[in-house]
């Protein structure tokens, strides 16, 4: 058993159809460009990042809500499982068994993303791009393929990969 947090009850994993649908409600009523049916795939960090472009208002489950959705997305690419911390904090995180293991806090990813206000745009997508890199290190060969498609999502998580391993490539600079 994990010390640290326990796996949601089915009436607390509810929370993320609830978000859903309230994503998927307001979807529905603007001329969205493209279709997302908030089904937990990427289109829908996809929508989240038009909304978030548009400047339309999130649904009442707010942040949170989008946090689990991003979430949920990357916990089914990625293989892991929810795990409510004894604050309340849901996070995505390895099979308790595994070793070593991984913990990502969406609703905290995001958030530290908001406050920054960085990127401007794209948030959403930043967050699921760099969540998917944290998980390639822990990925088996049937979860690296999806989480790499996850990243390629991110043209400018992929363009500042690049800087930084430019970077990192300089001659005269220390490993």
């Amino acid at each position: 058993m994990r010390q640290w947090g326990y796996p949601p009850s089915t009436t607390e994993l509810e929370q993320l159809h609830v978000a859903a649908e309230a994503f998927r409600k307001l979807w529905a009523s603007i001329r969205s460009p493209f279709p997302a049916a908030f089904d937990f795939a990427i289109a829908d960090v996809n929508a989240l990042h038009y909304m978030q472009y548009e400047g339309i208002a999130l649904p009442d489950c707010g942040l949170e809500g989008a946090a689990l959705v991003c979430g949920e997305v990357l916990r089914r690419v990625a293989g892991l499982e929810w795990v409510v911390d004894h604050s309340g904090q849901w996070f995505v995180a390895s099979p308790e068994d595994d070793w070593p293991a991984l913990a990502i806090c969406p609703l905290s990813r995001l958030k530290e993303l908001e406050y920054a206000h960085t990127p401007q745009f794209g948030r959403y997508l930043t967050f699921i791009s760099r969540a998917a890199m944290d998980c390639l290190a822990f990925a088996n060969e049937e979860r690296e393929q999806p989480l790499r498609d996850l990243i390629a999502e991110d043209d400018d998580c992929i363009q500042e990969l690049k800087r930084v391993i430019s970077k990192a490539m300089q001659p005269g600079r220390e490993s």
